[in-house]
Parts: structure tokens; C-alpha cells; sequence
């Protein structure tokens, strides 16, 4: 531009000084009012230009000044956008150990935070959770999960593109939510340990305690019945004094693998303690319990323990039964269960013993 305006201001002195090096030559008006006329329409018509192109170009560099403002407003409104969905992000992560919630936010973050049309998080066995409309995007972009070194699953995106930086911010956030799935794992993992009996497997005597509460809270509510089982293998000291306490544990292990078999989805079987264990049976009252405890006792009379160099243990248990109906609290439910299985050992043990038996005594 510099250089147009510089060769524009040789010409009009160019121009300018035709009619005094004419005048100096010696040629007449009739020569010099021409070129001089022609000198002042020349420049006149080249300011005006001059002036157009100034104000095109100017013209043109306000708009493209407002249109970069905007496009840096735009840019950092989609980074701050950004953080924040992050943020949100990190936030429902550590806040929640309900896996399937988990991964409903997960698919709904990553979908938001990218822009994608929509997203499904894919498991082992399938889908797991999906947002928006997956199905409508014309590009994917997958991002695996791993958890605790093994491949959980993975997260697809589709939409109409993805540039760098929405990959490098999804691939961000999977990344997070592997370590928040994994949390989850460990978190269940204590959980379990904290209710479950590690020798059988069953649910241990916090867990019993706590069911039993929430059984008869229910059957005060709504008028039902709860049966409670109380079980007790028959001379397990003797077991482990003759056989040492590896033929122990295989004996606690058969008996609750036998109970785990006979009982129903919605009954809870677990060790209350020793070579003691314990059946809550909601909705069943005193002559159900008595009718399941007998065919338990049988099961395990037809059951044996193979121990090398002895012939076969036969194991038998003995077995209380009390029915909230009769007990009517809490306290003396498992107090008439107690009772119930203290005379069933007394009477010979291999028996079923029923709360109400014990009254008459």
C-alpha cells in the first residue's frame, strides 16, 4: 500500500512541474493550459481513489478485527465451557459408587463435552448406558476404559467430526472415568468383605443382624411373618481335634454350600458365629421354618467329607426355629430361636426344634 501511494505522489509531481518545464522551453498557453488541466484532473481523480481503496481496506479490516473478537470470545466461552464440564465431571465421579449411575454420567459428559451427536459405553456383554443419538453421527471416536489393567469396556462417540481437541479433552475424561470405575470395584470389593463370611462365602454376623432388623421391621409394618434358623454343626470340636482344622473349614464350607442350595433368592443365609449359622426367612412362618430345617438336616446327614487315610465323616447339625408371629420382638425372636437349638442339642442333637416345643418343656 505504502509503495501504491508513493509512486502515486511521483506522478502528480510529475505532472505538476509539465507546465513550468514547458514554460521554460518556451511553448504557449495554447500547450500549457492543456497539460495543466490535465495534471489537476488526473490528481483529483487519483485522491478519489486513493481515498475509495483507504476506505474498502479499512472497511475490510474492521470486519475482520470484530469477526477475530468474536471467534476469541467463542473459543474461550468453549474452554471455559470445557472446564466446567470437567469439573462437573470430576465432581460426579468421586460421588457416587453405583457403577451403572457412574456410567450414565460418563457418556453424558464426554457427549456434551465434545459436541458429539451421541454416545454409548460398551461392555463385555453389550451396551451399557447411552445419551443423545449415537446412531445419527457419521464419524466415531472410540476411547477404551481400563480398569485396573484389564479392558472394562469403552466409550463410542459419533458425530459429524471431532477436531484434536475434542479427542485430546475425551480422551481426558475416559481416562478419569477408568479410575473412577475402578474406585467403584475396590469400593465393592470392601463392602463385600465388610458383610461376607470369608471362610463360606455366606453373609457374616453384621450382615444376618442387620437383614434380621430390616425382616422384622417389615413384618411389624405390614402384619407379615419372619422365620429365623439357627444351626449348629454337631461335635465340630471333635472334628477338628481328630482331623485337624483343614477338615474344619471343609465342614463349615459343605454346610453352607448345602444351605446356600436349599434356601430362597429372598432368604438370607449366613454364619452367626464358630461352627454356628443362621437362616432369615421372610414371609415364612414357624411350620415352614421347621419344614426347611428338616430337609436341610437330612441333605447333610446324606453328605460326607472324604479324608485321606479315614473312612467318610458323616457331619449332622442340630437346628432351632422361632417365628416373629410368636416372638413378637426382635430381641425375643432370637432369644426363642437360641433357646429352641440349646434343646435340640440337648434331645440328642441331628434335630429340628421349634420355639413353641420348648414352651411346653
Amino acid at each position: 500500500m505504502a509503495s501504491f501511494k508513493s509512486r502515486l505522489v511521483v506522478y502528480c509531481a510529475i505532472l505538476a512541474a509539465a507546465p513550468v518545464v514547458a514554460a521554460v522551453a518556451g511553448a504557449g498557453l495554447d500547450v500549457v493550459l492543456p497539460i495543466l488541466g490535465a495534471a489537476l484532473l488526473f490528481g483529483a481523480f487519483a485522491m478519489l481513489v486513493w481515498r475509495t481503496a483507504e476506505r474498502t481496506i479499512a472497511s475490510a479490516l474492521s470486519r475482520m478485527a470484530t469477526q477475530l473478537e468474536q471467534r476469541i470470545v467463542e473459543v474461550e466461552q468453549e474452554r471455559r465451557r470445557t472446564r466446567e464440564v470437567t469439573v462437573r465431571f470430576g465432581k460426579a465421579l468421586t460421588a457416587t459408587h453405583d457403577a451403572e449411575l457412574l456410567l450414565r454420567v460418563i457418556v453424558e459428559t464426554m457427549v456434551e463435552a465434545t459436541g458429539a451427536a451421541g454416545g454409548v459405553v460398551l461392555g463385555p456383554k453389550g451396551e451399557l448406558a447411552r445419551f443423545g443419538d449415537p446412531d445419527s453421527g457419521s464419524v466415531e471416536l472410540e476411547l477404551p476404559l481400563t480398569v485396573a489393567g484389564d479392558r472394562f469396556g469403552e466409550v463410542v462417540l459419533t458425530g459429524p467430526g471431532f477436531d484434536e481437541e475434542q479427542a485430546v479433552t475425551a480422551g481426558s475424561l475416559a481416562a478419569q472415568a477408568a479410575i473412577a470405575l475402578e474406585n467403584v470395584q475396590l469400593h465393592d470389593l470392601v463392602e463385600r468383605q465388610a458383610l461376607v463370611d470369608p471362610l463360606t462365602g455366606l453373609a457374616n454376623r453384621r450382615s444376618l443382624e442387620e437383614s434380621l432388623q430390616q425382616e422384622v421391621e417389615r413384618a411389624e409394618r405390614f402384619g407379615a411373618d419372619v422365620c429365623l434358623v439357627l444351626a449348629d454343626l454337631d461335635r465340630f470340636k471333635r472334628i477338628n481335634d481328630r482331623f485337624g482344622h483343614p477338615t474344619g473349614d471343609r465342614a463349615l464350607r459343605l454346610f453352607a454350600q448345602i444351605l446356600r442350595r436349599e434356601v430362597r433368592d429372598i432368604d438370607c443365609a449366613g454364619r452367626w458365629g464358630g461352627e454356628e449359622f443362621a437362616l432369615i426367612l421372610p414371609g415364612t412362618g414357624l411350620a415352614g421354618g421347621v419344614a426347611l430345617a428338616e430337609r436341610i438336616r437330612k441333605r447333610l446327614t446324606e453328605r460326607g467329607l472324604h479324608v485321606e487315610g479315614h473312612e467318610r465323616i458323616y457331619l449332622t447339625a442340630s437346628f432351632g426355629v422361632a417365628a416373629y408371629s410368636e416372638s413378637r420382638s426382635l430381641v425375643t425372636l432370637v432369644e426363642d430361636a437360641d433357646d429352641a437349638l440349646y434343646w435340640a442339642k440337648r434331645d440328642g442333637r441331628d434335630r429340628v426344634a421349634a420355639a413353641t416345643d420348648t414352651v411346653r418343656r
